[in-house]
């Protein structure tokens, strides 16, 4: 669907421009008649769409947003297509204008999110399918709007806590070169009057930086780089990233505490809010492990889980069967909820403390770097003064004989 940039003039008789997707400029025209804006000139713009991405945040509130005009009584395509104006990004434009399109010409709810794949995940196309037959398409929204949200708040806090770092290197590196790039060669030239034997430290540094001083040299490292970048990209999208990134995150202690809680966290979270939706506690571990990566253990435990509340075992009987994945506490509070009926309500508690530890383990990540940073940095800043001043130590311990 092209991305058009128009120009027109409202009702006030002012200019007014934006961009909006349309089939064609006819369309264009008809849906900014509809908003009292008369079409004055048009232009597609498609190639910019590629500047725009949608994050974990952007889905949160597009979720939020369509669940209060739910709330409001609106239909789910006139809220589609309310969603899809007043969005600001291009991306999320073309969704919701083609949803709401869609399901104007008939298509069921589940066949009009699946042409929209890079917004719409399996999870959500069958939460929508199962909130459109169980009259709950309020609760999915609510549901899919922590879904991302939590994602969102991850995400930051990670960000959040390696921003520090990576900001450190980043100036440490760039200081490393201008010092081997330009104050290295004088010393060099110093040292070489001196006619002495340097330091293995010394001599190490000097070679650096005349290699450095090579055009070729520096061109190697930055192909090698933009090489890096690609590779590290297209290694990504494959199942053996997802593999060895799960198979680390399970083997590495500090990270595996950090995944085990975040999953545990979102898992009883989410079935707490489905429970209370009125969904079956079969059916909405069943949507819960259709929500995380195929590959991964957690998807396959979600699965026998499910598989075992068909048959008719508890929920807490099924915990316990996955002990790595779930402690003795939080299975004995869920067979106390299940005597008093309250599995939902203890569900959520259970996912908001689970929460607050994971908020303590990010925090000590981040106070620990700290520290380990000024370490680092001390000792990059030895080895440099060392390899500095030991010629010179050397050279007055000579003059002192």
């Amino acid at each position: 669907m092209p991305y058009y940039k128009w120009r027109g003039l409202t009702v006030q008789g002012k200019t007014k421009n934006g961009y909006l997707f349309a089939q064609s400029v006819q369309q264009l025209d008809e849906e900014l008649f509809k908003m009292h804006i008369a079409l004055l000139g048009a232009k597609d713009t498609s190639w910019l769409m590629f500047q725009w991405s949608i994050t974990s945040q952007d889905k949160a509130d597009v979720f939020m947003l369509l669940n209060e005009l739910l709330e409001y009584g609106l239909h789910i395509t006139d809220a589609c297509l309310m969603i899809g104006r007043q969005s600001q990004n291009p991306k999320i434009q073309e969704v919701f204008l083609g949803v709401s399109q869609k399901l104007s010409d008939g298509l069921s709810i589940y066949e009009a999110l699946k042409s929209y794949t890079f917004f719409f995940d399996s999870f959500a196309c069958q939460a929508f399918f199962v909130g459109q037959e169980t009259n709950n398409m309020q609760v999915v929204c609510k549901l899919l709007a922590a879904y991302y949200q939590t994602q969102a708040n991850f995400h930051k806090k990670i960000y959040n806590a390696l921003m520090m770092p990576l900001v450190t290197a980043v100036f440490l590196l760039i200081v490393a070169f201008m010092f081997f790039f330009f104050f290295v060669p004088h010393i060099a030239h110093i040292f070489k009057s001196m006619r002495i034997t340097l330091p293995t430290s010394t001599q190490y540094m000097i070679q650096l930086s005349a290699w450095l001083h090579d055009v070729s040299h520096l061109l190697m490292v930055l192909s090698m780089s933009v090489l890096i970048v690609i590779l590290i990209y297209f290694v990504r999208q494959s199942k053996q990233y997802k593999a060895v990134k799960e198979f680390l995150l399970l083997r590495l202690p500090f990270l595996r505490l950090i995944k085990h809680a975040y999953d545990q966290a979102q898992f009883f979270s989410f079935l707490g809010v489905l429970l209370q939706a009125g969904i079956k506690v079969d059916q909405a571990v069943y949507m819960i492990a259709n929500m995380v990566d195929k590959d991964t253990k957690l998807h396959v435990s979600l699965q026998k889980i499910s598989l075992q509340l068909q048959s008719g075992r508890s929920l807490s009987f099924a915990l316990a069967q996955h002990l790595e994945l779930f402690t003795l506490h939080q299975i004995m509070v869920i067979r106390i909820a299940q005597e008093t009926n309250t599995v939902g309500s203890a569900s959520q508690k259970i996912g908001s403390s689970t929460f607050s530890y994971l908020d303590q383990l990010l925090n000590r990540i981040v106070f620990l770097i700290g520290p380990t940073l000024l370490i680092v940095l001390g000792l990059c800043i030895a080895l440099l003064v060392f390899g500095i001043y030991s010629p010179l130590m050397q050279l007055s311990f000579t003059v002192g004989q």
